[in-house]
């Protein structure tokens, strides 16, 4: 196979089609390599560099010669970083020529053997009606992983691609086409087949998808926006197809669906903004089923325009959106951590273009806990988040990780470990003095536990006594203790009992207090 290449945006000079020094235009290539009886593959190679700009010339492969033998003479691909996407960008290959009164305003295909693979293609001015592929030539041509994009105009009759003979087309987006009586998207006069497209015109299209005669075939195929969406003159079969009118007017076979053009369907579909990929496995655009293709188109509808797997199942029309996948989420450390309880904090930094359908955090006993485990979640999409993690053993070391899910699956924060903190802890007990009826104690506040602590004293004759009803001193309920009415030369015990807001107990210890003797009586004697 030749091979050779084309860079609007080069500054090498002399060009020679080389990779150092390729022509600056599309047609230049043509030109130069392909006018010729072929005898083996030849493959174009299309990107942009430098400035880049846009290929403003015309491509008309009338310069051809023929190809005959099984395979395609001709190959014009975009290289791989230049490959077309779900909306026009500028910083990628384009074909991009102004208006001309020619069939095929910017491509025109006049041969057999052709395949056309990942360009951009467009118009940038119009001034009459304009078709922006022609397709005069299509035995064994394959048009696929395009995109086609008019300038969305409502004064012109704009036609997307016009088709003459047979033609495969496959993963193709053609969009903004613009609008006025008689229009289409696209226009067939053949035995074509439409496998994975999206084709949506701009507002006030007439037809879509317009079979004006032969027997033509659709599948996995989406047509939205214009009136009448699939129009059959000739014959037409659709199997897992949809349109934006149902089976429209002039369309009774089945295997059509009705799925408006609206961003529940696409991601954008505002002008001048528009990205029609389908944005998550929930889109009425979804298909479960086998392959549709046919034996005569090289796919299997498990990749879509830009060779990204479909999610789960196979998507009907062009394209996932390609950037769909698992969120992305972080996670800071927990904090009011207390024996029992404690707050997590996570942040999900991106939904991976799919609404998150749940958020928490995991904990565990061993490194990188799953929801499979013990887990606490929240409400909310994307940004910082707060979870109550409830249940916790006093003094355990936990590992934890925050989760966000959507469509594709459940992301993961890294792996962090933090400890409960250990049970409550009744403080130190002690006398501060007595008298032969009082003592006075004192103990130091509680700790650990979960805070928002109550107190209790109690008091024993006897030493090693378990607090309890029969002992509490009712009302002394502080930290401090003034026990009065007491007996003179007695035996007393004294502890605190400390409950933390968890309910959970700590006693302090024993204080042992022995009251004053009674005071002699003095007796006064008079002589």
């Amino acid at each position: 196979m030749e091979v050779w290449y084309v860079d609007p945006g080069s500054t090498a000079g002399s060009p020679d089609g080389t990779t150092g020094h390729p022509y600056l235009s599309l047609q230049a290539a043509l030109v130069a390599k392909c006018n010729k009886t072929f005898t083996e593959a030849i493959q174009i190679r299309c990107r942009t560099t430098g400035d880049l700009p846009a290929d403003t010339t015309r491509v008309s492969t009338g310069v051809l010669g023929q190809y005959d033998e099984d395979g395609y003479g001709l190959q014009i691909v975009a290289e791989t970083g230049h490959r077309a996407s779900t909306f026009w960008d500028d910083t990628k290959y384009r074909l991009y020529p102004a208006y001309a009164v020619q069939a095929g305003t910017a491509l025109g295909i006049a041969t057999s053997h052709v395949i056309v693979d990942g360009l951009q293609i467009g118009i940038s001015t119009q001034t009459a009606a304009a078709e922006i592929v022609y397709w005069g030539y299509g035995q064994t041509g394959v048009l696929s992983n395009c995109l086609v994009k008019g300038l969305n105009s409502a004064d012109y009759l704009t036609r997307g691609i016009s088709l003459i003979q047979g033609l495969t087309i496959f993963n193709c987006l053609f969009y903004a086409i613009g609008a006025n009586v008689g229009s289409a998207v696209v226009k067939n006069h053949g035995n074509s087949k439409f496998y994975n497209c999206t084709f949506i015109a701009a507002s006030g299209m007439l037809l879509g998808l317009d079979i004006t005669d032969g027997t033509c075939v659709a599948k996995n195929t989406y047509v939205g926006g214009a009136t009448n969406c699939f129009w059959q003159e000739g014959t037409l079969t659709c199997d897992h197809c949809a349109s934006s009118d149902g089976t429209a007017d002039d369309f009774t076979g089945a295997g059509v669906v009705n799925v408006p053009v609206s961003t529940a369907t696409f991601k954008s579909v505002t002008t001048d903004d528009e990205d029609y990929a389908i944005p998550d496995g929930d889109s009425d655009l979804y298909h479960a089923g086998t392959d549709t293709s046919g034996d005569t188109a090289p796919l299997n509808f498990t990749t879509d325009i830009n060779e990204y797997p479909y999610y789960s199942s196979r998507s009907i029309g062009c394209d996932e959106f390609d950037e769909l996948v698992a969120p992305t989420v972080t996670a800071s450390a927990p904090t009011a951590v207390t024996a029992t309880t404690a707050t997590g904090h996570g942040n999900v930094t991106s939904d991976g273009y799919s609404t998150i359908t749940e958020r928490g955090i995991c904990i565990g006993a061993s490194a990188d806990p799953t929801t499979a485990g013990t887990h606490f979640s929240t409400s909310g999409t994307t940004g910082a988040f707060d979870v109550a993690i409830t249940g916790l053993t006093a003094g355990a070391t936990y590992h934890y990780r925050t989760y966000a899910i959507n469509d594709i699956g459940t992301a993961y924060s890294a792996d962090g470990t933090f400890a409960a903190d250990s049970a409550v802890a009744a403080g130190t007990a002690f006398s501060t003095g007595h008298t032969n009826t009082t003592a006075d104690l004192s103990c130091d506040a509680a700790t650990h536990g979960t805070p928002g602590y109550t107190y209790q004293w109690y008091r024993s004759g006897s030493t090693g006594f378990t607090p309890g009803a029969g002992n509490i001193l009712s009302g002394k309920t502080s930290l401090t203790l003034a026990d009065t009415g007491l007996e003179a030369s007695t035996d007393y015990y004294y502890k605190l009992v400390a409950t933390d807001a968890a309910a959970a107990t700590s006693t302090s210890n024993e204080v042992h207090v022995v009251t004053d003797a009674t005071p002699p009586k003095l007796v006064l004697v008079l002589k």
